[in-house]
């Protein structure tokens, strides 16, 4: 059975490889490893070790703490630790049309643009909420 941590993580390599159009055996190749491979990562089923998960936080442009996204809100201290868990530092958009909307405005460097992208969304989700 694989580890609950193995799989999140997986699931976020997909999501992320998924928003971006790559297929599995593209980001295999980018990193040197079969599509196979991404697919047993993404299943949860092979562990992703730190140079395999570096490599792929590069080619997936994300930081390494996104794989992990609320993991470690989970995560509980060894018996007898004085360690506290610690939840992740900020939650990460989950859904793919985020994750494109982000990428994508991540992008614009202009920040006046950016703003009024802002302003628009937010006049777009109130009369959304107004039509309800």
């Amino acid at each position: 059975m694989p580890d609950p941590v193995d799989v999140h993580v997986g699931a976020r390599i997909r999501r992320r490889r998924t928003a971006l159009g790559l297929s599995q055996a593209s980001l295999g190749q980018s990193i040197g490893i079969s599509s196979q491979q991404i697919q047993k990562y993404e299943r949860g089923s092979n562990r992703v070790g730190a140079g395999a998960l570096y490599a792929l936080a590069r080619v997936l442009n994300v930081p390494i703490p996104y794989f992990f996204g609320n993991a470690a809100q989970s995560a509980e201290p060894e018996p007898g630790s004085q360690e506290t868990p610690q939840p992740s530092v900020a939650p990460l958009v989950m859904s793919k049309d985020h994750m494109v909307l982000n990428t994508a405005f991540q992008k614009i460097r202009n920040p006046q643009t950016r703003h009024k992208i802002i302003e628009l969304v937010e006049q777009l989700a109130r009369e959304s909420d107004e039509s309800e």
